[in-house]
C-alpha cells in the first residue's frame, strides 16, 4: 500500500462515522499529496488566509491555506512541510523528522474546544513507525478575557481552552491551549507534536 492509500485509509475508513464523502476524502488526499512535491516562495495576498508557526521558539514560518474540504484545512509552506488541521486543532503533519496523524471522527467534531468535552481516538507517529495507538483528549475552560488578534491588533473576547492528551501506551501525556472568539475561531495555539516535547505555536493572521 503507498503513501496515498494509507492517508486515504485512515481518514476514510477508521474515522468511521464522520460526515465525509468518498469523493471529498479523495480531493483531499489528492491536495494533501500534491503538497509533496510542490515547494517555492509564497506571497500573501488580500484574500489568502495565513498562519505563523513557530516550532520551540527557534523560528517563524508561514503557512498557508491552500485549501478546505469539510472544515479540513490544509496548510503549507515553502519548505515542503504540509499541516492538516479541524478548526485550529493539528490532526497530521508532513515534512517533519517524526509526523503524526490523528484519526479524525465524528467525536472531535462533536467535542472539540467543549469545557468537561471527552474524545476518544486514535494516533500514529512515524519515527519510528508506531502503528494507531490509542489516545484520549479532554477539554476544559481556563479562562475569558481579551486580547488582540496578531497581525490586525483588533480587540477580541477569548476563552483559553486547555486539552489534556493522553497516549498509555507509549507514557505520552501533556497539555495544549487553545485562545478561540465567541465562534470558537482558534487565533491562537500552543500544541505539543511528538512524545520529544516539540511544542508548535500558532498565531492565525487572518
Amino acid at each position: 500500500m503507498n503513501n496515498k492509500d494509507l492517508f486515504l485509509f485512515s481518514i476514510f475508513i477508521l474515522s468511521g462515522c464522520s460526515s465525509f464523502n468518498l469523493d471529498s476524502v479523495t480531493s483531499l488526499g489528492q491536495k494533501f499529496m500534491e503538497t509533496r512535491s510542490e515547494s517555492g516562495p509564497y506571497f500573501i495576498k488580500e484574500h489568502d488566509q495565513a498562519l505563523v508557526l513557530n516550532l520551540d521558539n527557534n523560528k517563524r514560518e508561514l503557512f498557508v491555506l491552500d485549501s478546505s474540504i469539510n472544515n479540513l484545512d490544509i496548510w503549507k509552506n515553502d519548505e515542503d512541510i504540509s499541516l492538516i488541521s479541524f478548526n485550529g486543532k493539528l490532526l497530521r503533519s508532513y515534512g517533519y523528522n517524526n509526523n503524526f496523524d490523528i484519526v479524525f471522527d465524528s467525536n472531535i467534531q462533536e467535542y472539540l474546544y467543549m469545557d468537561n468535552g471527552h474524545v476518544d481516538t486514535y494516533i500514529s507517529l512515524s519515527n519510528p513507525n508506531s502503528g494507531l495507538l490509542e489516545m484520549t483528549l479532554d477539554y476544559k475552560l481556563i479562562k475569558s478575557g481579551k486580547m488582540s488578534k496578531f497581525q490586525s491588533n483588533e480587540i477580541f473576547e477569548y476563552d483559553l481552552i486547555e486539552e489534556s492528551f493522553n497516549v498509555p501506551k507509549i507514557y505520552w501525556k501533556g497539555k495544549n491551549y487553545y485562545w478561540i472568539d465567541k465562534n470558537l475561531k482558534v487565533w491562537k495555539s500552543k500544541q505539543i507534536i511528538n512524545p520529544n516535547g516539540d511544542k508548535i505555536y500558532i498565531d492565525l493572521l487572518k
